[in-house]
């Protein structure tokens, strides 16, 4: 497996939080513990079939696909913060070399809290000097 969660966590983390979200989590939250909040999870790291090498034990591309959802308590204007946001997130995911497959605002539970869901896919390579690119699909 290809590992870049932390790459991806930093990167867009960092800028999340220089925006104003309190919170960045790495895991999957129902209901964060403050606001604005932001989770970013990598739901899915495969070896690209295309590219296996029968006999080579080290893999050196992956197809991996990152969840971000943006959380907001706000009285007035939650939908407009939690946008702002995911407009951040969505320019890191872009700079990092991601495609967006879809950003949707999804129900929740406590109808107090809006939150709104993207998806990125990206194609990882990892050259022999352990050097990675990530490339859109």
């Amino acid at each position: 497996m290809i590992d870049i969660e932390s790459i991806v966590f930093h990167t867009v983390s960092q800028a999340l939080r220089q925006e104003g979200c309190a919170t960045v989590y790495g895991e999957y939250v129902d209901t964060p513990s403050e606001f604005p909040s932001a989770a970013i999870v990598e739901t899915n790291n495969f070896q690209s079939v295309g590219y296996i090498q029968v006999g080579n034990l080290k893999e050196t591309v992956s197809d991996v696909t990152y969840t971000i959802n943006i959380y907001s308590n706000l009285i007035r204007d939650k939908k407009s913060e939690v946008k702002r946001l995911m407009e951040v997130a969505d320019r890191e995911m872009e700079r990092l070399g991601f495609t967006r497959t879809m950003c949707q605002q999804m129900p929740h539970v406590d109808r107090t809290i809006y939150r709104m869901t993207s998806r990125y896919v990206g194609r990882v390579v990892k050259y022999e000097d352990g050097r990675v690119a990530i490339f859109g699909r």
